[in-house]
């Protein structure tokens, strides 16, 4: 389909070049791993050109540094939440006290960890309360269904369901 359709070729041939300086860049640490779950998990399972171009479109500007507009809000995460099939942390929660964004989390039902977290275009950042060194990035990728989904540097993705702390 790519190949007969002038324009799906035209976007396969700008994928090409925008891989091509993302991988030249380094600014995509596991970026072959990534293009390759990207083709069989997005592109491979298109069965139409609509599909494909919002697929390709998507991909390009990911690759260019041009993500999507955050679709999740500060307000969508605030909350306690409980982690599905083995996510670490098991249980967290966010919140407001005063002025303080506070992290809260749980393991085996156990306080785990207390810090502060930050919130800017998608990327929740929780530092460590007493050693703010100590801290953990993450990309909110969607607030749906009940279920947040969030995704680590490394490319690990973590699904939470709404709980009580």
């Amino acid at each position: 389909m790519i190949c007969a359709q002038p324009a799906l070729s035209a976007l396969d041939g700008e994928l090409a070049k925008a891989y091509e300086a993302a991988r030249r860049s380094g600014r995509h640490p596991g970026l072959l791993a990534q293009q390759r779950a990207w083709l069989a998990d997005v592109r491979d399972r298109c069965t139409d050109a609509a599909c494909l171009r919002a697929a390709y479109t998507t991909r390009i500007a990911a690759l260019r540094g041009g993500e999507r507009p955050c679709e999740v809000s500060e307000a969508q995460l605030i909350g306690a939440w409980r982690g599905i099939d083995g996510t670490d942390p098991e249980e967290f929660e966010l919140s407001h006290e005063r002025t303080k964004r506070v992290f809260t989390s749980w393991r085996n039902h156990r306080l785990d960890m207390m810090g502060v977290w930050t919130y800017q275009g998608c990327r929740l950042h929780i530092a460590h309360i007493s050693q703010p060194a100590l801290g953990y990035d993450f990309h909110a990728v969607s607030r749906k269904d009940g279920k947040l989904t969030l995704r680590d540097g490394g490319g690990a993705t973590y699904v939470y369901t709404a709980a009580k702390p």
